[in-house]
């Protein structure tokens, strides 16, 4: 009951804090795929703009020191979507841009794991 409570008001406190994101600009940032041996496979959250990179280019780029990368599964960035789209639901505090970039980034990581597949 306890933990129950908590969660609710953690996830409560969560879209409070989050019902300010309308006024806050979202910035373009860069997603890459790994394609194994073929390298990668990139795209940018709010544009259209994509790129493959050969293994040698994606290497350079994941040790760059001076603009470290993070790695996470697709299946948690596709948790966060859905996270995403129930919060606007719910908050009803999203404009149908930002919905449309929220599932334009689903498209993008479903087109790279495709890509992915079909390099193996």
């Amino acid at each position: 009951m306890l933990g129950s409570l908590l969660s609710t008001l953690t996830v409560g406190g969560l879209l409070l804090s989050l019902d300010a994101c309308t006024s806050i600009p979202i910035n373009d940032h860069e997603f890459c795929g790994s394609l194994g041996a073929n390298g990668a496979s990139c795209w940018y959250l709010l544009t259209n703009e994509n790129e493959q990179m050969s293994l040698q280019q994606f290497a350079v780029w994941w040790d760059d020191l001076k603009d470290p990368k993070v790695a996470t599964s697709v299946s948690t960035l596709m948790d966060w979507k859905g996270d995403i789209e129930q919060m606007c639901t719910i908050t009803s505090d999203c404009t149908k841009g930002q919905l449309a970039q929220v599932s334009a980034l689903g498209s993008k990581m479903n087109t790279a794991i495709v890509k992915a597949k079909a390099k193996k």
